[in-house]
């Protein structure tokens, strides 16, 4: 891609995310190049902090609770998850999972910059489970046709966006606070973080948090930029 039509790619986006008007129509159905029209434009905006990282929510999405590295979104009236797994990052484990589930309405692995992931989709009733990993973040939501363009590029969005503290993740691992230092990190395959996980767990967990609610201590740390 040329720089020029980058740079009119990216000045698109940014539209897209403080206003939260879509440029992706429900008729563009092809889902790995939405995903790569955002991860291909360097965006070192953020605006949202968490433990060791800290990351861009577009205007779109509402963030409803994070709380150990797990962060509860509100999309379109629809309930939508990230989880950042640190430790990985931190042990720099393979994030290269291929999938092996039959059945899929789309699958595609990502690569570029020396970072890789997938995108999945499986039709559940007349909804999508739309699962996305990228940059050590997984993204998993449940949402309607309408609106599974947008959210693939919201997912997109805030993945690529994700800046990790390698200073902050070394003081937390070395002083013990996740508390498996010592154990074998490996993500889950993508069949294993399919969706009836995903809907095990909102069943189960999926409830409103105050707002207010702190985070650990750990949060106030100086959340600086990885050099």
């Amino acid at each position: 891609m040329q720089v020029s039509q980058k740079r009119l790619l990216w000045l698109l986006m940014f539209f897209f995310m403080m206003t939260g008007c879509s440029y992706v129509t429900s008729s563009d159905n092809d889902y790995e190049k939405i995903v790569n029209n955002v991860i291909s434009v360097e965006n070192n905006m953020v605006n949202t902090t968490s433990i060791g990282y800290k990351y861009y929510l577009p205007k779109p999405v509402a963030l409803i609770s994070d709380k150990n590295n797990n962060q509860e979104f509100l999309i379109n009236g629809k309930n939508a998850y990230l989880y950042v797994d640190i430790i990985s990052y931190y042990y720099k484990n393979n994030d290269n999972n291929i999938n092996s589930e039959e059945n899929i309405y789309y699958y595609k692995q990502l690569k570029y910059n020396n970072k890789s992931g997938y995108i999945k989709i499986k039709e559940i009733d007349n909804n999508y489970f739309l699962e996305l990993f990228y940059n050590y973040g997984l993204f998993q939501t449940i949402v309607d046709a309408p609106h599974l363009n947008e959210t693939i590029l919201l997912a997109s969005s805030i993945l690529e966006s994700i800046r990790y503290n390698d200073k902050i993740i070394e003081d937390l691992v070395n002083s013990n606070y996740f508390d498996s230092k010592d154990q074998q990190y490996n993500l889950p395959s993508p069949e294993e973080s399919g969706e009836s996980n995903f809907l095990e767990y909102i069943e189960e967990y999926a409830v409103y948090e105050d707002k207010n609610n702190e985070l650990p201590d750990d949060k106030s740390i100086n959340n600086e930029e990885t050099s």
